[in-house]
C-alpha cells in the first residue's frame, strides 16, 4: 500500500495513519471522494464554486479534488 500522490497535487495529501487510502485535503479532514460525491450528485450536484465555499476550502483544492476522483484512482473503490 503506498500513500505516495503525484507531485501535481498541490492540495491534496495521503493520510497514513487514516483508515481510508484516497487523499484529503491538506491541512483538512474532508476527502477527496466527499467533494467530488457533492459535485456528482444526482439529486443535487454542487459547482465547485459552491463546494469550495461550503466546505471553505481553495476553489483549485476542489478542481484537484475532481480530478483525482475522475481519474478513477484504486484507493476509491478500495475505501
Amino acid at each position: 500500500m503506498s500513500s505516495a500522490l503525484p507531485a501535481t497535487y498541490a492540495f491534496l495529501e495521503p493520510r497514513p495513519e487514516s483508515a481510508y487510502r484516497q487523499p484529503f485535503v491538506k491541512g483538512t479532514r474532508i476527502r477527496a471522494r466527499v467533494l467530488y460525491g457533492h459535485y456528482r450528485s444526482a439529486e443535487d450536484p454542487w459547482t465547485p464554486e459552491t463546494i469550495a465555499r461550503e466546505y471553505r476550502v481553495p476553489l483549485e483544492a476542489v478542481r484537484e479534488a475532481i480530478a483525482y476522483c475522475e481519474s478513477n484512482p484504486p484507493e476509491i473503490a478500495e475505501d
